[in-house]
């Protein structure tokens, strides 16, 4: 007879099943996150360090420019096939990108087939300053710019204030919203809420 072995496991290649936070996640400074990757079997310790690649693209928010930066890390195993990245925390305001890139290799020598990255933010809340005006006047905002979708805005004034927004821009688009003072959407807007609106009246 002849001696049959399946080499099934041995030939196939590793897959990414989860990871951590989700692809476009937003939190706020402040948070500690977890930061970790789950592959559908055991990988090869020697290949985790330089298996991962966490970027920032620094001031101007846009990847693939002069000013990216490439973030220091750890990684140690959770689990089996849990790994998580370790990097100092909490995370100051940026975008993030984790690569799991293709010298990750399993027990049986099989690299990660195609590189996978996925994206998540840490944010400051974005503050409205003042008393009554225009949603997209960038001088109401603590920082100089108008909020975009993954800002957590905040319209706390300390007394009454109207916010309207100009009927010239019709989309517009946060990841969370708490008012505290009188809000006023112009019909025309188109108003999209990633996660959560909360309004109190005083």
């Amino acid at each position: 007879e002849t001696l049959s072995i399946s080499l099934t496991n041995e030939l196939r290649s590793p897959k990414l099943i989860t990871f951590a936070p989700p692809a476009d996640f937003t939190g706020l400074t402040g948070m500690v996150l977890n930061v970790s990757a789950r592959f559908n079997e055991p990988l090869l310790a020697s290949t985790l360090n330089g298996g991962f690649k966490v970027e920032s693209p620094g001031p101007d928010d846009q990847f693939g420019t002069a000013d990216d930066q490439v973030m220091a890390f750890t990684v140690a195993t959770e689990s089996s096939n849990r790994y998580v990245l370790n990097l100092q925390q909490p995370l100051p305001r940026a975008f993030y990108r984790v690569t799991a890139l293709t010298n990750l290799t399993d027990l049986f020598g099989n690299r990660l087939l195609n590189p996978t990255n996925w994206i998540f933010a840490v944010r400051v809340p974005l503050q409205w300053v003042g008393g009554d005006g225009l949603w997209n006047d960038p001088t109401h905002w603590s920082e100089p710019r108008t909020p975009n979708r993954y800002d957590f805005v905040r319209i706390t004034p300390s007394a009454p204030a109207i916010v309207s927004v100009d009927p010239g821009n019709s989309e517009f688009s946060i990841h969370d919203l708490i008012s505290t003072q009188p809000f006023i959407i112009n019909s025309r807007a188109d108003f999209t809420i990633g996660t959560s609106a909360d309004f109190y009246k005083r």
